[in-house]
């Protein structure tokens, strides 16, 4: 057997896959999975958010640990649940305007799955029992309560048990029960995190009780993120929502180190140009990695001696790096970062790596090594048509065909507009001696169309 150890991201033949690239790990996602569950203690118990992964491919991992109960973001999200198997979704954000009729239809485009959403206010109450009357459907709605966030959601007092009386006195709508996000609370020191977190849910069970008390039945109670998590699960009686713990970025990493899960996410980058002997360009600009972020943004997992110590914004194709010392890096070489935040990170991204299990040889050419191989499919989950070929150009103005709409839209995939906006970091190895910012507007919901499809090897097994 070989010696050699491997890092747990390295990439046995890094020259074949372009960059920048999302690269995703499924046996650490499934692994992140299990640990889920394990601290729900039962797959009743969860109601995962989808929307750091926003993939049908992660829908179904869960879906095959048991997991059935999802929450979303946006309408689209909810249909690529749907589609990729959820049996219950609740959109997280109560539908206004057209989106109220737009719900209904989705409702009515997957009768075998049960859609609920969220409401915080009488108008919108009544505007989704008019729809649904004229439907002839009927909607289940929970309560959003603002348990100190203050981004949406009703006080948890007198005014969110009327208004939850007057969904169950309306005969279009049925009262799906309490959602309680507390995003706000994400103390480093779990013993301050738990107290917030009680602080913070205590009016929520109260809330509860009376309605219960008044004959209301309350279904459930959806409660918390990924930091609250562990504090949820011990409740027994209210259904847990983390998110980020699928990919686990490094500033969850960081900050809650209670917290055991396994980052299965990176960007692959590449050392475009090395214009001096103690500067280094790569190719990982705002397009692969979202910018409202302070710096860090990244973690570079394998330049690990240098240091952010100046940014400005004047190139979204390219970060740039510099060192006091000479650096002993070459031009082209690839380089693995973890983002500090996923969620922001994975929209920017129409299509992801995903790595499966392949063979290759040591370095003496001897032993194999099981590494997972790369290949790309499109964010709608479908892989490409063309199995086995490689695109490594497209004419201007054409596309792939399976590449041409958004999930859930049927609308072409917007393509990153130019502009000034664009990141160069500058890094020194030491020391962090001062970060900022400054420079045009840039756009961070541009999505990245990659015309490339390719195979890549993954060594496993390393530390």
């Amino acid at each position: 057997m070989s010696s050699i150890t491997h890092p747990w991201y390295a990439l046995a033949n890094p020259h074949e896959v372009p960059s920048p690239c999302l690269l995703l790990y499924p046996d650490r996602v499934r692994e992140n999975i299990r640990r889920m569950i394990a601290i729900a203690g039962t797959v009743e118990s969860l109601r995962p958010h989808m929307k750091t992964h926003k993939m049908p491919e992660v829908i179904r991992m869960q879906v095959e640990q048991g997991i059935t109960r999802f929450k979303s973001a946006t309408i689209a999200e909810a249909e690529m649940t749907a589609a990729a198997g959820a049996e219950d979704v609740l959109l997280g954000y109560q539908p206004v305007g057209p989106n109220v009729d737009r719900f209904l239809e989705l409702a009515a485009r997957f009768p075998s799955v049960r859609f609920s959403c969220t409401a915080d206010n009488r108008a919108s109450v009544g505007d989704l029992s008019d729809a649904a009357a004229r439907s002839s459907a009927r909607v289940e709605v929970l309560v959003d309560l603002d348990v100190g966030q203050h981004r949406t959601g009703i006080a948890p007092d007198t005014h969110a048990f009327d208004l939850y009386r007057l969904i169950a006195a309306l005969p279009a709508l049925m009262p799906g029960g309490l959602h309680a996000y507390d995003g706000h609370v994400h103390e480093s020191d779990v013993t301050e995190r738990t107290a917030a977190c009680e602080a913070a849910f205590a009016p929520v069970e109260l809330l509860r009780r009376r309605l219960e008390r008044d004959g209301l039945p309350v279904p459930r109670v959806v409660a918390g993120g990924t930091p609250t998590f562990p504090m949820h699960a011990r409740r027994g009686n209210v259904e847990c929502s983390p998110g980020t713990c699928i990919f686990w970025d490094a500033g969850y990493g960081k900050k809650l180190p209670d917290l055991d899960f396994l980052p299965a996410a990176l960007v692959l980058t590449r050392v475009v140009s090395k214009p001096t002997p103690n500067r280094l360009c790569l190719d990982l600009g705002h397009k692969a990695i979202a910018s409202e972020m302070p710096h860090p943004r990244v973690i570079f997992l394998n330049l690990s001696e240098f240091d952010a110590v100046a940014s400005t914004l004047s190139s979204r194709q390219s970060t740039r790096m510099r060192s006091r010392w000479a650096i002993a890096s070459t031009a082209y070489r690839g380089t693995s970062v973890r983002p500090w935040l996923c969620t922001p990170k994975r929209s920017l991204w129409k299509t992801v790596a995903r790595l499966s299990v392949g063979k290759l040889p040591d370095a003496s050419g001897s032993s194999p090594f099981d590494c997972p191989r790369i290949t790309r499919m499109n964010a709608s989950g479908r892989m490409p048509q063309e199995r086995g070929a490689r695109f490594l150009t497209e004419p201007e103005g054409q596309s792939r065909s399976d590449e041409t709409e958004l999930p859930g839209t049927g609308a072409a995939p917007r393509r990153p507009q130019k502009g000034a906006g664009n990141l160069q970091v500058f890094i020194s190895r030491g020391r962090r001696e001062s970060v900022f910012g400054e420079g045009a507007e840039h756009d961070t919901r541009g999505r990245v169309c990659s015309p490339f499809r390719f195979d890549a090897k993954h060594i496993p097994g390393g530390e």
